[in-house]
């Protein structure tokens, strides 16, 4: 038992190494910074241009629709080959998020192709559902992969009915919320497979730049979102930071309980 109980204390060990002081200083302060930071850019590009300023959400959006068709297309070349599914995706970010993104950029809105873009993504992350289903296999990826068409498609769905005043107001929740919303999900899924991929020490292949680039595109339209939803007018108190590291000790103290409990789960078996 004694080789077990050593096990355990270096995975103990592991785990509360994992998550370390600065670790969890940085993550209780990055969204302090982020809404810092954004506030500052914003407000540098509306002293150079207000009408830059405004289109910039839209543009950014714009530009992270391409990015993530390109991080999609290197997987493909990566693994020689381009199923149906893929090119659901692949048209649901471009043409189709383009067109959405580039409308709102111009003044022209097409809330259609929002609608268009969920549908594509359906038919992107339904089969692998179901074949994950059938086969057994893992499950949470393709799953967070349909929870963003389903919410994609119901933006797309509210934001053309209020176009043709077959709404009155969207149900529930803003427009810009079930946007974001959406975003969450993109970026919890590519966030989540590219983790995946460094634990697995995956060399810098083709998949794994695309993988990077379409994290980079869900940070893009997480950006874009938030500043439509005014996050850059936030102002960031000064009581916030010695709060953020009181939550910092806070996780740290949490995650040593949770690899002390899992040590000694391990250890009784």
């Amino acid at each position: 038992s004694r080789p077990h109980h050593i096990g355990a204390s270096g995975a103990s060990g592991a785990m509360e190494s994992s998550l370390a002081l600065p670790t969890a200083v940085a993550i209780s302060t990055a969204p302090l910074v982020y809404l810092k930071l954004l506030r500052a850019f914003y407000l540098r590009f509306h002293k150079l241009s207000p009408l830059f300023a405004e289109a910039f959400p839209n543009l950014l959006k714009f530009i992270g629709a391409s990015v993530f068709a390109a991080g999609h297309a290197l997987q493909c070349i990566h693994k020689g080959k381009a199923e149906y599914t893929d090119w659901g995706y692949i048209l649901a970010c471009t043409p189709c998020l383009n067109i959405a993104f580039g409308g709102a950029l111009v003044g022209r809105p097409c809330p259609s192709a929002l609608l268009a873009s969920g549908l594509l993504l359906h038919v992107s992350y339904d089969p692998l559902l179901l074949r994950a289903w059938r086969s057994g296999t893992e499950k949470l990826l393709p799953a967070i992969g349909v929870s963003a068409a389903v919410l994609l498609t119901w933006l797309g769905s509210v934001a053309t009915f209020l176009e043709h005043r077959l709404l009155s107001e969207s149900p529930f929740l803003p427009v810009p919320v079930y946007a974001m919303m959406t975003t969450c999900s993109f970026g919890l899924g590519n966030g989540l497979k590219l983790y995946r991929l460094f634990l697995s020490q995956e060399p810098l292949h083709k998949a794994f730049v695309g993988q990077i680039l379409k994290v980079m595109a869900s940070s893009m339209l997480f950006t874009g979102n938030a500043l439509g939803l005014g996050a850059h007018e936030v102002h960031v108190r000064r009581y916030a930071w010695p709060c953020s590291l009181m939550v910092a000790l806070a996780l740290r103290a949490l995650a040593a309980k949770l690899a002390r409990k899992a040590a000694k789960v391990e250890k009784c078996q």
